[in-house]
């Protein structure tokens, strides 16, 4: 995210805490994520021009959480006629491409 928001000029504060914290909070708001195998051949790391070594499955979606820590918005999955800015398009594959035309409950 720090690198996403640094090549796109967005600001916003950015938290990490331990790994059993950050599943507690997914559990809690319902979201699936796994760590998994990196496909063959490697994906390349946009930003280290290095092959991943792993990957991960997740569902689609996002919480905007206020400075009190008061949940505001929750999206369960990509919305309808989401954009990617043009910095980032290009990172797009064939997959995402088809997932940002037709979001939906397995995008």
């Amino acid at each position: 995210m720090a690198a996403y928001a640094k090549l796109t000029g967005v600001v916003w504060a950015l938290l990490t805490a331990s790994s059993a914290m950050i599943a507690a909070l997914w559990y809690y708001f319902g979201t699936y994520y796994q760590v998994v195998p990196e496909g063959s051949p490697a994906g390349i790391d946009w930003e280290s021009g290095r092959p991943y070594t792993y990957d991960v499955d997740h569902s689609d979606g996002f919480i905007v959480i206020d400075p009190t820590l008061h949940e505001r918005f929750v999206a369960a999955r990509m919305v309808s006629g989401a954009t990617v800015p043009s910095p980032l398009r290009h990172l797009l594959d064939a997959q995402g491409v088809y997932d940002l035309k037709h979001p939906g409950g397995g995008s």
